[in-house]
């Protein structure tokens, strides 16, 4: 598929959940937002690979077979943070009759914020981790889920050194989200 412009990437994987092509703009995103190796060539590594968590590979598990069971595409909104910015996107995920999956992820939004060290890919990370809503990046706290900058004012992240590892999960408005569009139900 031919690349459509800076702000959106694409990627398809094969009936096995095999990575079977990217375009070049995933790579550059990948390499401007410091995982070079992502922009490695990914194919025939398996999309299990590159999902972290389990709440999160359950709903991937549950986007593919709903995609491949219907035929329709679903679209979503998420979040692809860094230290210093805060990225809106919308991922629209396709079946292909032949069980390939196509995605394309754009980006609708990208807002500037005060440097979050909390969230750089390559600090060193104490014991002990902290949950992150894959889609929408808030923290989760004893009582809610948050904005990160409220989270490490809230639990005290400020005087941790080093901060703690990040582990990521799914908070219950973007699954309720997230199962309202792929049309299945919450847990």
């Amino acid at each position: 598929m031919e690349e459509i412009d800076s702000s959106t990437t694409w990627w398809r994987i094969d009936a096995r959940d095999r990575i079977v092509a990217t375009d070049d703009a995933f790579k550059r995103f990948a390499v401007e937002n410091g995982t070079p190796d992502l922009a490695a060539d990914l194919v025939g590594q398996s999309l299990w690979e590159h999902l972290a968590g389990i709440e999160v590979r359950h709903l991937y598990e549950l986007l593919l077979e709903s995609l491949r069971a219907g035929g329709r595409a679903v679209t979503y909104d998420y979040r692809c943070d860094s230290p210093t910015l805060r990225r809106y996107l919308q991922l629209t995920a396709q079946a292909r009759p032949n069980g390939d999956v196509d995605f394309r992820s754009t980006t609708l939004e990208i807002e500037p914020r005060d440097v979050q060290p909390l969230l750089d890919a390559h600090r060193s990370a104490a014991p002990g981790l902290i949950r992150m809503c894959s889609w929408c990046k808030r923290l989760a706290t004893p009582s809610r889920w948050i904005e990160v900058e409220r989270a490490v004012a809230e639990l005290g992240l400020f005087e941790a050194d080093p901060l703690p590892g990040i582990t990521h999960a799914v908070c219950p408005d973007c699954e309720r989200r997230f199962m309202d569009a792929i049309g299945g139900s919450s847990r």
